[in-house]
């Protein structure tokens, strides 16, 4: 499961002594700081431990998630493929060296965690963490003193995991909004005051790493369809959880999901707010325009006429309809280098996805889905990239249009290196190859 917080924290803990599959000195400051109002999202997921049992989804809903939030959002995305523990505390302690006041930051802990009943606290398991001996793991204080040090206004912890509710134990958040004419100045205060939230898979409880789409966890399912899901542009972390995630996630399993202050951290009232990119009035400058490639039409007058007609209203409402038949649309992941789908993504998987497709474009037939080939930066030059992009996104759509989808409602892009899917991807040039895999991909999104 999984939290968002204020300054976004998504943490995602599994319950690894249980069961297989639960989830459970004044430093000087860096003088190199970032701009005003930039966003990050620290994404942590574990799926292989050195002695804990394994998980199955943690890194997919760890890439998934952070893949949203930077192309909708606009995040700048690290991803931590099974740290220990010295990599998360030094991750944390990165942030809070360059974070400015202005700044946002999403963290996401995807992993094993425990509740220990007698010291009443919760921890995560990094993937160093031993059974019985506390040496390697990240107690709830050990978060919240690394938050209360960070600079930036928001701060929002997402955890997926079990137990993870313990670790806000704070009063609750007024969910209410208000009414809708006093909606802007509402946002306009909540985003003035300084907030440490936490959004909670579950409560003092265990919570399931399966159950979901078939990649993801249920949280992480409820998860990503909410946030595509979501009929506004610019929107509360409470918004999100009363409206969307509370009901969905606890009518769907035994976990109910928890969103509150996160306990001694700095809280001041304030709340997380999501903004699209496409709320923003420009569209961002590491994202490129929607032109099409051969064999697409052209969204404009004369040969090239749209799809539909460019009403947002219509646009939106088709969209929603379409994601309620295509829930959770994974990226497809490739091997350094390839263009040919990797075995990992399942025959299984291939031929629900194309009945998804099939069935929401026969109740839908405004909107075709766009099939975006990426490339990532250690991957070859710009040109080879851009070509390897074009590979991917036709060899998926080959796939899909051999499992029966119609070839003219599919349409491909190559995105290559210049504009990837996760902007801002903190790799180095000797980082281990899955540190890159987030932008080796094809995405799939509906259109337009």
């Amino acid at each position: 499961m999984r939290h968002l917080l204020a300054l976004t924290l998504i943490t995602v803990q599994f319950c690894g002594a249980q069961t297989a599959n639960p989830r459970g000195a004044k430093a000087a400051p860096s003088a190199s700081r970032t701009g005003p109002g930039s966003r990050y999202a620290l994404m942590i997921g574990i799926n292989q431990y050195a002695t804990l049992p394994s998980l199955k989804t943690a890194l997919a809903d760890t890439r998934d998630v952070g893949a949203e939030m930077a192309a909708d959002f606009g995040f700048k995305t690290e991803v931590l493929p099974d740290p220990g523990r010295a990599a998360i505390l030094q991750a944390l302690n990165r942030y809070r060296r360059m974070l400015a006041p202005e700044d946002s930051l999403l963290i996401y802990y995807a992993g094993h965690g425990h509740f220990d009943a007698k010291a009443s606290k919760a921890y995560w398991l990094p993937a160093d963490a031993q059974a019985d001996d506390t040496t390697d793991w990240i107690s709830a204080d050990d978060i919240t003193t690394n938050i209360k040090l960070i600079e930036a206004k928001h701060i929002l912890v997402v955890s997926d995991s079990c137990y993870s509710g313990t670790i806000a134990r704070a009063a609750p958040i007024n969910l209410s909004i208000g009414r809708t004419a006093d909606r802007n100045q509402y946002l306009a205060n909540l985003e003035q005051r300084k907030s440490r939230l936490l959004l909670a898979s579950g409560g003092n409880e265990p919570v399931s790493d399966q159950g979901g789409d078939g990649r993801h966890s249920i949280f992480a399912t409820v998860l990503l369809q909410s946030l595509r899901e979501m009929n506004r542009d610019r929107f509360t972390i409470e918004e999100l959880f009363s409206g969307y995630i509370r009901e969905r996630v606890a009518g769907r399993s035994s976990q109910v999901p928890e969103c509150n202050p996160l306990r001694d951290s700095g809280h001041d009232g304030g709340s997380f707010l999501f903004e699209r990119r496409s709320a923003a009035g420009t569209a961002p400058a590491d994202i490129r325009p929607p032109t099409v490639t051969s064999g697409q039409r052209q969204i404009g007058a004369g040969e090239g006429a749209p799809l539909i007609n460019l009403d947002p209203v219509r646009i939106n409402a088709a969209k929603l309809t379409f994601y309620r038949y295509v829930p959770g649309v994974a990226d497809v992941q490739f091997n350094p280098g390839d263009a040919t789908p990797p075995i990992r993504w399942r025959i299984g998987t291939r031929i629900a996805l194309a009945q998804q497709l099939s069935d929401a474009f026969n109740i839908v037939p405004d909107i075709a889905l766009m099939i975006e080939g990426y490339a990532a930066e250690n991957e070859g030059t710009t040109e080879f990239c851009s070509a390897l992009g074009e590979r991917r996104a036709l060899a998926v759509k080959n796939i899909l249009v051999s499992l029966g989808v119609p070839h003219n409602r599919l349409k491909t892009i190559s995105r290559g290196k210049e504009y990837p899917r996760m902007p801002g991807l903190l790799c180095r040039p000797d980082s281990n190859p899955d540190c890159w895999g987030p932008n080796r991909c094809v995405h799939l999104v509906a259109f337009p």
